[in-house]
């Protein structure tokens, strides 16, 4: 029988094991740190009886208490003691350092030091069988057993075949990752798993007294039955915990299922649903009882661990820590990925936002009364502010990280969490413009001593630059990491935002491999499915797992209500097991046939074990994670690529003596707006272009501003020719304006010196007036004006009463050639001067034109009104008219005074020259801070505004001001 047994478990190993034999009985690391631990402390207590003349210290100091540990059977644990059974270890001298301990206590501190494997802790299980302790049997053919010392002869006959509770010494297996890499997961580290225990336990037999044993003691019988005619009066409906549906349960607000009798809850249906809070652990339990129609009231309490929600029924007389009746644990809900949709911008003029809009799959209720938010399908979008919104075990904020100059260069060294931490912020698009400019967000880490320091941005001899990644006993950082944010995130104009507050659940992990970010995560806490048979002749069911991983929460509910329990912790559902009347088909009658059995894959019963799962396979010497002895490979990890789902293993190392390095080291990403930054923060890219734009647009009209008071005035020529040199102009555009020279009024039947005479009476039209813009052409560099006059100063010619015309060239220095820019003609009707007609004005295509008035065609009539151009428009003003009277505006017409007979002359036109302070251009400076920010700059693409005193350049005051608002 004892052979079979073996056999069996020499399958599971193999298969699903880590059987590391080849490492002999003892890793050297252990056996060497307990030396030398042992031997440190006689050092120290021999100098100190030396140095205190005997009043401290020992020069007896026992190295049995780093081998060895003393256990002890807790006796009268009452009906607690069968259902939640516990055991005493204390130190191998028995007296101190005493912990009682339950089943699945795994790395209990007993003395020494853990983490380096010189001291000893303690692991505890439970053989619920009672074959692997049965009398003169080994566990894996491996480790004895014995009987704990207060274990009466009396206990031993009756419980030799009974489920017992052990504990057995522990060393390589707790040793931290910083101190022993991989040999704590060469003695079975993190891989609790009964049946499995060699991997667990301690193994060195060059202790002084050899290698430990495994102590024992029974487990207390189930609590007995009452007569029968007592149990049909008292009977109770049985009561069942069972899960909810994936689908149904909701991860910010989870639940288990309650089923007593036919017993209906609040919603009408058959079983109440148990609430858990929102912290974890059992010192945050809820208690609830559940009334009955009859007035009895059953006792509950709800916790959350890692990956599991977990519910105790207590019975029906309260809850105390004697009344536990059994404990139901079950996967929770995956923790939903928030997705950052966009930031909200603020509504305040130049207030920078502080707000992220989240979308994120939750349940309608907790969307609207928890999130405050919009559903839609299954989904919640809601706002995340710098004030903390709670939903179940989440607390969400938006946290602004201050943007510092990199002081760090990236280095070789690969296990510096500066190199990763960087280059997560180097493979997000969004953060090019902070690369570009050798900044990123100020990244710390709060060291064991309570001091903190910035990783990104450290002060000289900071210890920071130095920080290497060390794991603690579970694997995980000692150090935090996180971002050095602005103190006053309230007021904060930090353009970088980020989601704080979500934890991964399971949780994942990041790790740097060939420069590349890798994001893991655990496979988390899931059914695995097993196979199992039942042996008649040993009375029992032996278990084996298969490859499969049960999901069952998948499953209708109707079929989780009818899920089913047995005492060693797995569970199965009767519809998929169910037998013909009076036959077993899972069942053997030897056990020499178990190890046939699980070969067929036929007569097996399906049940499943809620753990953490773990993927185990035989491998090829090299490959990653991969570890070999005695010609036998394999590797196991707990890690998925979170990209392509696969199983992810870590690289090692391993010399000739079979000694194995850790190479890698994942990190937990337990400050997820750090290690998940390019899906968890938002850079403020928006709000940073229209803050640029607003500064920008100040500061030009600040420089115009200033640059028009030092600018001359414009330059006024009336009648007469003149030169202006135009590279004297602060500018290179001028604006040119010119009123043409008017025409003097006419008197009917008059001046009766030429013929023929005036053939109406009405005031002289004005000259007509244009604007336009002028860019200087430093070949030409000469502006040429002439001005002739107004009309009515000769009376020979029937035009002489038109105004004259005006001429402006631009000219070669010396005027040694001109061009012609603009030519006019002056008001009248004709338009005619010493014979050469110019009723159509002639303008240069160099010339732009702006604004013109005609005045053809004008009739006024009025005496004492004189008629002219302002601003580009034709008004018109009372005058005292006399003879040859003439207005000072410039291209006014000639009045008249019909009653009188007189009339005056043309006012001569008059040209304006004024420099343009050239503004700038709104599309020009959004269209360059586009390219810039956006990272599509090209120089020979963003021009500059102008030469001379407003020579700006565009693009290095753009530059200039977006590396101060990134630092502020």
């Amino acid at each position: 029988m004892r052979s079979v047994r073996l056999n069996f478990l020499l399958i599971f190993l193999l298969i699903f094991g880590l059987s590391y034999q080849g490492y002999a009985d003892c890793p050297p690391l252990v056996e060497s740190n307990t030396t030398l631990e042992a031997g440190g402390k006689k050092a120290l207590e021999g100098f100190l009886a030396i140095f205190t003349f005997g009043t401290k210290g020992s020069f007896k100091v026992d190295e049995k208490l780093y081998q060895y540990i003393t256990v002890r059977q807790v006796k009268d644990q009452g009906i607690d003691g069968y259902f939640n059974p516990k055991i005493q270890v204390c130190d191998y001298k028995g007296k101190e350092n005493c912990y009682i301990l339950p089943s699945g206590t795994s790395c209990r501190q007993i003395y020494g030091t853990q983490d380096t494997g010189g001291g000893v802790s303690a692991a505890v299980f439970i053989d619920w069988e009672g074959d692997k302790t049965s009398v003169n049997a080994k566990i894996a053919d491996s480790l004895e057993w014995e009987w704990v010392d207060n274990v009466t002869d009396e206990e031993k006959r009756k419980f030799a075949n009974s489920p017992k509770i052990c504990a057995c010494s522990q060393k390589g297996a707790c040793m931290g990752a910083s101190s022993g890499g991989l040999s704590r997961i060469l003695s079975g580290a993190n891989i609790f798993r009964p049946g499995d225990m060699e991997n667990v336990c301690d193994t060195c037999s060059s202790w002084s007294e050899g290698k430990q044993k495994i102590k024992c003691a029974p487990v207390p019988l189930a609590p007995g039955p009452p007569p029968f005619c007592e149990q049909l009066a008292m009977s109770l409906p049985q009561v069942r915990i069972v899960p909810i549906t994936d689908k149904d349960n909701d991860y910010f607000d989870p639940k288990v299922k309650v089923i007593i009798g036919d017993l209906k809850g609040r919603d009408g249906e058959i079983g109440e649903k148990l609430d858990f809070p929102k912290e974890y652990g059992e010192s945050k339990a809820w208690g609830r009882s559940i009334p009955s129609t009859d007035g009895t009231k059953y006792y509950f309490k709800t916790h959350r661990e890692k990956d599991k929600l977990c519910a105790k029924y207590h019975g029906t007389q309260g809850i105390d820590e004697k009344s536990l009746q059994f404990i139901r644990c079950f996967p929770a809900p995956p923790a939903p990925e928030p997705e950052v949709v966009e930031i909200v911008q603020s509504n305040a003029s130049g207030k920078q936002s502080d707000t992220l809009k989240i979308r994120m799959k939750m349940s309608e209720s907790t969307c609207t009364y928890r999130a405050h938010g919009v559903y839609s399908n299954g989904f919640c979008t809601f706002n995340v502010t710098n004030h903390p919104v709670n939903i179940g075990p989440l607390s969400l904020k938006v946290v602004k990280p201050k943007i510092v100059e990199r002081t760090t260069s990236t280095s070789d060294n690969k296990s510096n969490i500066n190199d990763i931490i960087e280059d997560i912020f180097k493979n997000s698009s969004q953060f090019t413009i902070l690369e570009q400019y050798g900044y990123v967000p100020n990244i710390g880490i709060e060291l064991p001593n309570g001091d903190s320091c910035s990783l990104t941005n450290p002060r000289e001899h900071n210890q920071c630059e130095l920080t290497k990644l060390e794991l603690d006993n579970m694997g995980q950082p000692k150090i935090e990491v996180g971002y050095m944010g602005v103190k006053n995130q309230v007021n904060s104009n930090s353009k970088m935002l980020c989601l704080s507050g979500w934890q991964p659940e399971p949780e994942e992990f990041v790790l740097e491999r060939e420069g590349k970010v890798v994001p893991l995560k655990s496979m988390g806490t899931k059914y695995i499915e097993y196979n199992s048979v039942y042996s008649k002749e040993s009375n029992q069911f032996y278990y084996l797992p298969s490859k499969e991983i049960g999901d069952l929460l998948k499953r209708p509910q109707n079929q989780l209500d009818k899920i089913i329990f047995n005492k060693q912790g797995y569970v199965f559902f009767p519809d998929n097991n169910k037998q013909e009347k009076g036959k077993c088909s899972y069942c053997v009658k030897r056990n020499d046939e178990i190890d046939d059995t699980f070969k067929s894959s036929k007569g097996l019963k399906v049940v499943y074990k809620l753990t953490d799962v773990e993927h185990r396979e035989k491998c090829n010497q090299g490959d990653d994670g991969c570890i070999c002895f005695n010609e036998t490979c394999s590797r196991s990890t707990r890690y998925v690529d979170k990209e392509n789902t696969q199983s992810f293993y870590t690289k090692i190392s391993q010399d000739a003596n079979g000694v194995v390095t850790q190479q890698e080291a994942p990190i937990k990403a337990n400050r997820t707006e750090v290690f998940y930054a390019d899906k968890l923060c938002r850079f403020d890219l928006e709000g940073l272009k229209e803050k640029l734009k607003e500064i920008i647009e100040k500061q030009l009209e600040k420089e115009k501003q200033e640059l028009e008071k030092k600018s001359e005035k414009s330059h006024v020529f009336g009648s007469g020719n003149y030169d202006v040199d135009g590279s004297q102009i602060t500018s290179s555009r001028v604006e040119i304006e010119v009123w043409g020279c008017s025409e003097a009024g006419h008197i009917k039947d008059t001046p009766y010196t030429y013929t023929p005479n005036s053939t109406e009476s009405r005031v002289g039209m004005p000259g007509d007036y244009i604007k336009a813009e002028l860019e200087i052409d430093l070949d030409y560099p000469i502006i040429n004006i002439k001005v002739e006059q107004g009309g009515g100063n000769r009376e020979k010619e029937y035009t002489d009463k038109d105004g004259g015309p005006i001429f402006i060239r631009k000219c070669r220095l010396g005027k040694q050639e001109c061009k012609d820019l603009i030519t006019m003609g002056g008001g009248g009707i004709y338009k005619i001067y010493e014979y050469k007609d110019y009723t159509e004005p002639i303008i240069d295509d160099s010339v732009k034109l702006k604004e013109k008035t005609t005045t053809t065609g004008l009739r006024v009539t009025e005496d004492n009104k004189i008629t002219y151009i302002e601003n580009g428009e034709i008004k018109h003003e009372t005058v005292k008219c006399s003879k040859g009277f003439r207005s000072s505006k410039p291209g006014a017409g000639g009045c008249i005074d019909k009653s009188k007979g007189i009339y005056g002359k043309g006012s001569a036109g008059q040209v304006k020259v004024t420099p343009i302070i050239k503004g700038f251009d709104i599309n020009i400076i959004n269209d360059a801070i586009e390219k810039m920010i956006g990272n599509r700059y090209d120089p020979g693409e963003v021009r500059d505004f102008s030469r001379s005193e407003f020579d700006t350049s565009l693009t290095k005051m753009i530059e200039e001001e977006l590396k101060k608002e990134l630092l502020r």
